[in-house]
């Protein structure tokens, strides 16, 4: 079935760290919650890119208690060790 074909993780943000903005500005490599702090921002960039290699995904949406980060990744096979 598709929904064995994939890893899914989530992890919602409950603390109010993370403000409610477009949500693609998250993955943009100059966006920080942190003010002028050296080589902020370039985390959930980074993760998304290599969500993406890998032939997943990294998204954000409006959870129940927070912005809720939705990481999906294709799952490995028998035949990916050879």
């Amino acid at each position: 079935s598709a929904a064995s074909d994939v890893y899914k993780r989530q992890v919602e943000d409950t603390a109010g760290g993370v403000v409610p903005v477009n949500p693609d500005v998250y993955f943009n490599p100059s966006f920080s919650t942190k003010g002028e702090v050296e080589d902020s921002g370039k985390g959930l960039y980074v993760s998304r890119h290599t969500a993406e290699r890998l032939g997943g995904s990294l998204d954000v949406e409006q959870g129940e208690s927070g912005l809720r980060f939705v990481l999906t990744l294709p799952r490995a096979s028998a035949d990916d060790d050879e």
